[in-house]
C-alpha cells in the first residue's frame, strides 16, 4: 500500500505566540499533545489528521491520556490558529497552511503524491499550480532544445553531403577548412595564424573576395584573418568596400545618407589601424 506520509519534520527551537498560549493554560501536557498531533498528522496522511470521539478515544490511548484534556487543547490549538478553523468545521480535520508547506516541500521529489483537493488551503493550492506551470515550462524548454539540436543536426549533415555539380551531375567533395583558408591567405596575403576551422554561417570564398577587393582592408597590414572573421558581418555587409566614402540606406524610408572621407582622413585611418593591436 502506498504511504502518503514522511519520517521526519522541522519543529522551531522557539515556540510561537500561538503555542505559548496554550502552554500557559495547560502547561508542557498541552504542548506534547500538539506534537502528537504533528507527528500524527506527517506519519500518516502527511498533511491532514481526520478527527472524531472515536479517534480521539484511541489517540488517548495510544499517548496514555485519561482525561479530557485532548479535546481541550485541539480547541485551544484551533482558536489560535495553530490549526485552520474552517477545515476543522467542514471536514472535522486537523490541518494548517504551515502543516501543508512543510508537507509539500518534504515530498516535492516524489514522482506523484495523493492529495484531497478539498483539504487544500490557498498556500497549497497554489504551490500545485506554480509547479504544475513549471513543469509545462520544463518540458517547453525541453522540446524545443530537441528541436534545435535536431536542426543543427540536419545542417551539419547537409554541409556534409556531398555536393552535385548541376552541369555534368558529377559529385565533388566540398572544400575543407584548411584549403579555403589557404585560398584567403593567397589571394589576400594576410597572416592567417593558428585559425584552423571556419566558424559555422561564415562564407569564406565571399570573405576572401571581399577582402581582396578592399583596397581599406588590403592596406591594412595589421589585419589578419582572425580579424576579418571578428569583422565579418561588416566586411559582407560592405562597410570597408572602398576607402573613399561610407554609405548608408534607411530601406523603410528609401533615404541614402553618404559622408565623404578626406585623403586625409583615410590616411589617419590606415595608419591608426596599423597601430591596433587586434589580438587584445
Amino acid at each position: 500500500m502506498k504511504r502518503n506520509g514522511i519520517d521526519f519534520f522541522p519543529f522551531p527551537t522557539i515556540n510561537s505566540t500561538a503555542l505559548q498560549f496554550v502552554e500557559a493554560k495547560y502547561k508542557l501536557r498541552g504542548v506534547a499533545i500538539y506534537v502528537k498531533i504533528l507527528q500524527k498528522i506527517f506519519r500518516e496522511e502527511g498533511y491532514y489528521f481526520e478527527i472524531s470521539d472515536d479517534i480521539i478515544l484511541l489517540f488517548k490511548q495510544e499517548i496514555g491520556v485519561n482525561d479530557n484534556i485532548i479535546p481541550e487543547v485541539i480547541n485551544e490549538c484551533i482558536t489560535r490558529g495553530l490549526f485552520d478553523k474552517s477545515m476543522y468545521d467542514k471536514y472535522s480535520i486537523l490541518t494548517s497552511d504551515e502543516i501543508q508547506k512543510e508537507y509539500l516541500n518534504a515530498v516535492r521529489k516524489r514522482k506523484d503524491i495523493e492529495l484531497k483537493k478539498e483539504y487544500l488551503l490557498p498556500f497549497a493550492i497554489n504551490f500545485l499550480k506554480k509547479a504544475e506551470e513549471s513543469k509545462k515550462t520544463a518540458e517547453e524548454i525541453k522540446k524545443t532544445a530537441e528541436e534545435l539540436n535536431k536542426g543543427k543536426e540536419s545542417k551539419t549533415n547537409k554541409m556534409k553531403s556531398t555536393l552535385i555539380n548541376e552541369s555534368d551531375n558529377t559529385a565533388v567533395e566540398p572544400p575543407c577548412h584548411s584549403q579555403l583558408i589557404n585560398e584567403f591567405k593567397i589571394a589576400t596575403n594576410k597572416y592567417v595564424g593558428d585559425v584552423t576551422t571556419i566558424p559555422l554561417g561564415v562564407d569564406m570564398k565571399l570573405l576572401t573576395d571581399k577582402v581582396k577587393n578592399s583596397s581599406f582592408l588590403m592596406k591594412a597590414k595589421n589585419m589578419k584573418l582572425k580579424q576579418c572573421l571578428n569583422y565579418y558581418d561588416k566586411i559582407i555587409a560592405g562597410v570597408y568596400d572602398n576607402d573613399e566614402k561610407t554609405t548608408n540606406t534607411n530601406k523603410a524610408n528609401n533615404v541614402v545618407i553618404t559622408h565623404t572621407y578626406s585623403k586625409d582622413e583615410m590616411n589617419s585611418f590606415y595608419t591608426n589601424l596599423d597601430e591596433i593591436n587586434f589580438d587584445e
